[in-house]
This record gives structure tokens, C-alpha cells and sequence, in this order.
């Protein structure tokens, strides 16, 4: 029902439109300047939480280790107590890497919306300085003359050091 009225409204919107373009986000996105700076980031982040994790697990392999060797010559107590602490160093390990994981995702998650903000702000911004009354993204289009696709004019627009011919040969 909602599809339906979006398209209700699209097409009554789009009959009193002079100018109507389209844009593909994606490339946008994949041209912001900031685009690779937060993936460089985002592997950082990534690098510090597998470290975290390969440490925890270095933890428990020495104890799982300690046991192994020793489990012929250590008393009774020390063996509980050893097995207590493998118990105790794997749920820690669960744990970690379950919040660690959430970290990472919610991290990225602010990341993309506050990248896609920044490219419709800037499809926003050139469709006001061209007068394009109407941007629809080239995704959910039927069919577009491609003279009206203003992807490449908004790239220029935000990141003018860009070559863009390699998206274009691809």
C-alpha cells in the first residue's frame, strides 16, 4: 500500500516537473573523498578487534596447552582450578568477540548513513544550483535517456580530483 502511494505521489509530482534527472548513488558514494578514509578506518578497527580476539585465543591455547603437558604430574585442585580458568577464558572469548562484532557493525552502519547523507546533500545541492526540479535514483528507473543522468556531474562536483574515466570502463 505504501509502494502505491509513493508512486502515486512520484507520478503526480513528476507531471508537474520540468526537469528530471537521474543518479546513481553507489558511484557517489564510492567517489565521496571520504569513502576511502573510513574504509581505511573501518580495517583498522577491524585489524584492533581480530587482535583483541587472537589475544584471548592465545590465552586459552596456553591454558588448554598447560593442561596437555601437565595433566600426569598436577594435583587435583590445580587441574580444577586450570580447567575452571578454560571455562572462564572461553566464555570471555564468546563474549568479546560478540560485542566486538556489534562494535564493528554499528560503527560501519554510522559510517554508510553518514556517507549516503553526505551524497544526497551533494545530489541535493547540484540539483538546486542546476534547477532539476526531480532526482530519481537510476536503480528503481525503468528506462532513462542517459543525457539526463547526473551521477558524473555530481562527482566532479564533491570530488573534482577524481579520474573518472576508470568508472566509465568498467
Amino acid at each position: 500500500m505504501k509502494k502505491l502511494l509513493l508512486a502515486a505521489v512520484m507520478s503526480s509530482s513528476v507531471a508537474f516537473a520540468d526537469t528530471i534527472a537521474t543518479v546513481d548513488l553507489f558511484k557517489i558514494l564510492k567517489n565521496l573523498p571520504e569513502f576511502e578514509k573510513i574504509e581505511t578506518e573501518m580495517q583498522k578497527e577491524t585489524s584492533v578487534a581480530q587482535s583483541k580476539l587472537n589475544n584471548k585465543k592465545l590465552q586459552l591455547d596456553a591454558k588448554i596447552q598447560e593442561i596437555e603437558t601437565n595433566k600426569d604430574t598436577l594435583s587435583d585442585q590445580k587441574l580444577q582450578k586450570i580447567r575452571k580458568e578454560i571455562t572462564a577464558l572461553q566464555r570471555e572469548l564468546k563474549y568479546l568477540e560478540a560485542d566486538l562484532r556489534e562494535d564493528l557493525a554499528m560503527r560501519e552502519q554510522e559510517q554508510k548513513t553518514n556517507l549516503i547523507n553526505h551524497a544526497v546533500l551533494a545530489v541535493s545541492d547540484y540539483a538546486k544550483k542546476e534547477k532539476i526540479d526531480i532526482v530519481i535514483s537510476a536503480e528503481q528507473v525503468v528506462y532513462q535517456n542517459t543525457t539526463k543522468d547526473i551521477t558524473a556531474n555530481v562527482i566532479k562536483a564533491v570530488a573534482p580530483t577524481k579520474d573518472l574515466t576508470k568508472d566509465k570502463q568498467k
